[in-house]
């Protein structure tokens, strides 16, 4: 089990400026970050990223996410089409980072609401999600499709929705990620849908339910950890928390308080809950 923390703490797009707060992440005993590869058209950003990351010994993960001008799941061919390419690219960006895995409601546009889910719409998405695993492929990543909550996110709110897309795309190369604060908010009962899907979960980011400091919620760390070992799961944990440094982010992200912008106690305790619940 390999313990990671979420960059979007800090910033969408990680520079020069943040290279000791990884240091002290590598220091606090962290194996990796989960690094925001959407932002940015340079794409030789993400190779000097990745040397730094390895100079730090640090691994990574990639998160990213899609736009309503690249939305797989768009009625229109040219639009699926860029959002084929943009995977492709974001997939090679994680690459760069040493990532296998890139995760992300990718599955469609971010907090893009046209109406009523129609089943046209799922069916594009899952067409255009294979065609871009095939890409991801050939640069050795694993697409991991996170459902997001209701209030950003239409296709899959749930794990479950999640993994139908995953079944019908019918691509090894695809997988369904469980963060935990879109599934205190979604699930019927996690510990049910968890043991639903399975294998199919192949990235876990533990998140709070108010998104702020790791274990100063609602969510059930304890109850989430045994089922995810019930199921054999033995990916990354990755501590996911929003928060106001990036005052644009947090409004982006709707993060009206400062619940997570003491970033070393966010850290610290991250670390205590992963090594409280998988000792």
């Amino acid at each position: 089990m390999k313990k990671g923390i979420s960059l979007l703490l800090w910033t969408p797009f990680v520079e020069p400026r943040h290279l000791p707060i990884l240091a002290e992440l590598a220091a606090m005993g962290y194996d990796g970050v989960e690094v925001p590869v959407a932002a940015g058209e340079d794409d030789a950003h993400y190779d000097w990223l990745g040397e730094e990351l390895h100079k730090l010994g640090l691994q990574a993960t990639a998160v990213g996410f899609l736009n309503v001008d690249e939305d797989p799941a768009s009625a229109d061919a040219a639009t699926r089409a860029r959002a084929v390419q943009r995977l492709g690219q974001l997939a090679n960006r994680s690459r760069a980072l040493g990532a296998e895995i890139l995760a992300g409601p990718v599955h469609e546009a971010y907090a893009h609401f046209p109406g009523p889910i129609q089943a046209e719409e799922v069916a594009r998405s899952a067409e255009s999600l294979s065609a871009a695993a095939d890409l991801a492929a050939d640069a050795g990543v694993r697409i991991l499709i996170e459902p997001l909550n209701r209030f950003e996110s239409r296709l899959a709110n749930t794990i479950e929705q999640a993994a139908a897309i995953v079944r019908m795309a019918g691509h090894p190369q695809l997988g369904v990620v469980l963060d935990t604060h879109h599934a205190h908010l979604e699930a019927h009962d996690l510990a049910e849908s968890i043991r639903t899907v399975g294998p199919l979960i192949q990235h876990v980011q533990l998140s709070e339910n108010h998104r702020g400091v790791p274990g100063s919620g609602q969510v059930d760390f304890a109850d989430v950890a045994k089922t995810l070992q019930e199921i054999g799961y033995q990916g990354w944990l990755v501590i996911e928390a929003f928060s106001r440094i990036d005052a644009e982010l947090g409004d982006l992200l709707h993060v009206w308080r400062g619940l997570a912008d003491d970033w070393q106690l966010v850290s610290s305790k991250g670390l205590e809950l992963i090594d409280q619940h998988w000792p």
